[in-house]
């Protein structure tokens, strides 16, 4: 199966998030299905992830093996073309 995209589109206290697919699927996915180093997750964060049976929620799926490779850009930034 191939890997899908998705958008952050909310993110929770409890160490968990919601991307949203371009075919407009809601993936929950937590912060320990994450490769790689620790990292902050961010609304706009945009992730890469395979797909499984929820392990906590039977009859549902969740993401996993997430890779973040678009980072939102920071509320605080400013860019040239802002100018």
């Amino acid at each position: 199966m191939d890997r899908l995209v998705g958008r952050v589109y909310r993110v929770k206290e409890k160490g968990f998030f919601f991307v949203e697919t371009p075919d407009g699927r809601s993936i929950y996915i937590h912060v320990k299905n994450i490769l790689g180093k620790r990292i902050v997750v961010q609304v706009d964060d945009v992730f890469t992830f395979d797909l499984r049976d929820s392990t906590k929620n039977p009859g549902k799926i969740e993401g996993y093996n997430a890779i973040r490779i678009s980072k939102a850009p920071s509320a605080t930034s400013i860019t040239s073309e802002a100018l």
